[in-house]
C-alpha cells in the first residue's frame, strides 16, 4: 500500500500578504538607501534613516501580536487582550517617535534650501542641523542678557542657533556628501544675519558667507555644484 506524502503549503490571508509586502518594500528601500549613502548618495531627508527602521519594528511587531492574538480561542479575552496591546503599542509608539524627533532635530541635518545660479545650470542643497556648540550658546546668552537684563536668564531658544552647509544634490532625493569642500556657517537662531552666496569658478563653485553678522555668527564654506 503507497503512502502519499501531503504538502502543506503555507497559505496568506489577503492582509497578511499586504502586510508582508509592506515589510518587504520597507526593507528593501531600507537597504538600498544605506547602500546608496556608502556608495557617496545621501538622502536629502535624513530622518529617513530612522523611521524606515522604525516602521519595519513597528509593522512586525503588530503583524506578529495579530497573529498570536487570533490563536486566542475565547472572543472576550482575544478584544481585551487586543485592546490592551494596541494601547501598548500606541504608549510604546509616541514614546519612541518623541524620542526620535528629539534625536532628528540634534543629529541629523535638514534641508533648508536649494540655491541655483541666475541660470538655473548649478545647483546646491542647503542643509542645517541644530548648533550643540557650548560656547556659542553662552555667547549668545549673555550678549541677550547684556541688551536686556530682565530676560530670562535660563537659556532658552533664542540662545541656540543652526549649523549650514552646502553640496551638489543628485535629483530631488539625494546629495553628494563629498562635494562640501570645507567650512560650514553657523548662524543664530534669533539673529537677523542673512546666508549668501556667490558663484566662483564659472559657477561650479558655491562660496557662502554672513552678511550683517550678529553675536557667534560667522563662518565660510565652499561647495561643488551639480
Amino acid at each position: 500500500m503507497e503512502k502519499k506524502e501531503t504538502k502543506r503549503r503555507l497559505q496568506l490571508s489577503g492582509a497578511n500578504k499586504v502586510v508582508l509586502i509592506v515589510l518587504v518594500l520597507l526593507t528593501v528601500v531600507t537597504v538600498l538607501i544605506n547602500i546608496l549613502k556608502t556608495r557617496g548618495l545621501s538622502l536629502i531627508h535624513g530622518e529617513l534613516y530612522l523611521l524606515l527602521p522604525l516602521s519595519i519594528l513597528v509593522v512586525a511587531v503588530g503583524w506578529g501580536a495579530f497573529a498570536l492574538f487570533r490563536r486566542i480561542g475565547n472572543r472576550t479575552v482575544r478584544v481585551v487582550a487586543g485592546i490592551l496591546a494596541a494601547i501598548l503599542l500606541l504608549v510604546v509608539l509616541t514614546i519612541g517617535m518623541s524620542y526620535l524627533s528629539v534625536v532628528i532635530s540634534l543629529a541629523i541635518p535638514q534641508r533648508y534650501a536649494t540655491v541655483s545660479t541666475e541660470d538655473g545650470a548649478h545647483r546646491l542643497v542647503v542643509m542645517r542641523v541644530l548648533d550643540t556648540d557650548e560656547d556659542r550658546v553662552e555667547q549668545r546668552h549673555a550678549a541677550r542678557l547684556e541688551s536686556d537684563p530682565d530676560g530670562t536668564e535660563e537659556i532658552t531658544v533664542e540662545d541656540w542657533g543652526y549649523i549650514y552647509t552646502a553640496y551638489a544634490p543628485v535629483g530631488k532625493l539625494f546629495y553628494r556628501p563629498e562635494s562640501l569642500l570645507e567650512g560650514e556657517v553657523h548662524i543664530g537662531y534669533a539673529s537677523q544675519a542673512t546666508l549668501m552666496v556667490d558663484w566662483q569658478e564659472d559657477a561650479t563653485i558655491g562660496h557662502f558667507f554672513v552678511r550683517d553678522p550678529e553675536v557667534c555668527d560667522g563662518g565660510e564654506m565652499l561647495a561643488e555644484t551639480a
